[in-house]
């Protein structure tokens, strides 16, 4: 864990670089300056402390548990327990914060739905519905009438604009919290997404594009946690900033989705045999998020780094990706150059700023060579990711050094065979 010396706690300062970052200053002053009212309110005076706060949660990691709370409610409990035991020091604040955290994880899981839709003509014959790390995907043309105050709370928002002619979605998530059923529910939403565009996109620039995500399906404009009841969560409410209403919803007949359908379960069945398969699903989550976005330049950046996490896995530096990339291709000189020409396009625009109207053509290029890796590290069945690294690395080097390695262990075997006997 990031920062963390014993591995089994939870609540850890950050790393900047190579130093931790110093909380101390923060805590301090959060401390010091705050009052702790009879009902164990905190109030400050003269200062207003959200923006400490803020900063004193981005300086420190909460494990596991980052997905199940917001810690920003967290520190100002933790910091009335500073202020009432007379302490200021990271490793009380730490500990308590330990302690907290500790607590509100041992609640129980209890089973919510997360409600969204997405950009998918509803007459389409897909199967309706997928399981996916454990939560259920279901596809619908609407939301059952349980679903109701999540109708009632957009208007109350006055959160205007509908999506009403999307496929709708109902995800059933067991979680502790709805933060965490939101968040375990769109990452299996997104898995989804990925396996399905990787048939409905479009293969390559079709000119007019330009203007709309790589990503045919989409995320709908609004996603709402509900208890079992059916009760929505108002404090968990999500809105899509990227949301953009399609007017042309995919659609896919019975002949295409039966192709679509067979293709999601086998890459399914094939992630759930995997020895690696949460960086298989994080790889693609990434895929899914980087192909929603608007601005090319942004895709590709996005996109690399999901590319990144499968092909550099583990390494300081990411010099080879090109390489081995272009070994899942036999070598393929073409699909290096590219590679190449996207790497370097992609650090002048992070590090310069320098961007070209053409990233397109890199945004779709480059996720037609993510589907094609992300399936040749699911057919090669190896232990660990490190053994299928091994072995592009050994492919790179072209069949005349693999047929010298092959003479070289003949030998070698020889040897062996000659001193047993």
């Amino acid at each position: 864990m990031e920062g963390c010396v014993d591995m089994k706690k939870q609540v850890c300062m950050k790393k900047s670089g190579g130093r931790l970052h110093d909380i101390q200053p923060v805590v301090s002053k959060l401390v010091n300056n705050g009052k702790v009212g009879e009902d164990n309110t905190l109030t400050y005076a003269g200062f207003e402390p959200s923006n400490l706060i803020v900063l004193l949660s981005q300086m420190i990691t909460i494990g596991n548990a980052e997905s199940l709370f917001d810690k920003e409610k967290i520190i100002p409990r933790v910091i009335v327990e500073c202020i009432s035991n007379e302490r200021d020091d990271v490793d009380f604040f730490l500990s308590t914060m330990e302690s907290v955290v500790r607590e509100m994880q041992s609640i129980k899981e209890k089973e919510f739905y997360v409600l969204t839709g997405i950009s998918l003509d509803v007459r389409s014959c897909l199967k309706k519905e997928w399981v996916i790390n454990d939560c259920k995907i279901t596809l619908s043309e609407g939301f059952d009438s349980m679903f109701d105050s999540r109708k009632e709370a957009l208007e109350s928002l006055s959160w205007c604009g509908s999506d009403d002619a999307y496929t709708s979605v109902v995800i059933t998530v067991k979680s502790k919290t709805p933060k965490g059923a939101m968040f375990k529910g769109l990452r299996a939403l997104n898995v989804f997404r990925a396996l399905l565009c990787f048939d409905a996109n479009n293969v390559q620039f079709i000119f007019g594009d330009n203007c709309w995500p790589i990503n045919k399906v989409r995320l709908g404009r609004y996603q709402t946690v509900h208890k079992s009841s059916g009760e929505i969560v108002r404090s968990v409410l999500f809105h899509e900033k990227r949301f953009k209403l399609e007017s042309s919803l995919p659609y896919f007949d019975e002949s295409k989705s039966k192709v679509i359908n067979n293709n999601i379960e086998h890459h399914l069945s094939s992630i759930s045999d995997c020895k690696y398969s949460s960086l298989i699903g994080s790889a693609l989550e990434r895929c899914a998020d980087a192909l929603d976005e608007y601005d090319c330049d942004v895709a590709v950046v996005k996109l690399w780094g999901a590319l990144e996490s499968l092909v550099a896995y583990g390494d300081s530096n990411c010099e080879r990706v090109p390489v081995r990339v272009a070994a899942v291709f036999g070598n393929d000189v073409f699909i290096k150059e590219w590679l190449y020409h996207i790497k370097d396009y992609r650090n002048r625009y992070v590090h310069e700023g320098e961007c070209d109207q053409r990233s397109v053509h890199l945004a779709y290029k480059l996720g037609a060579v993510f589907k094609w890796v992300f399936i040749f590290f699911l057919r090669l069945k190896r232990d660990d990711v490190r053994g299928v690294l091994g072995l592009l690395d050994l492919s790179s080097k072209g069949l005349g050094h693999i047929e010298l390695k092959e003479s070289e262990l003949r030998d070698a075997r020889n040897l062996l065979v000659g001193k047993g006997g």
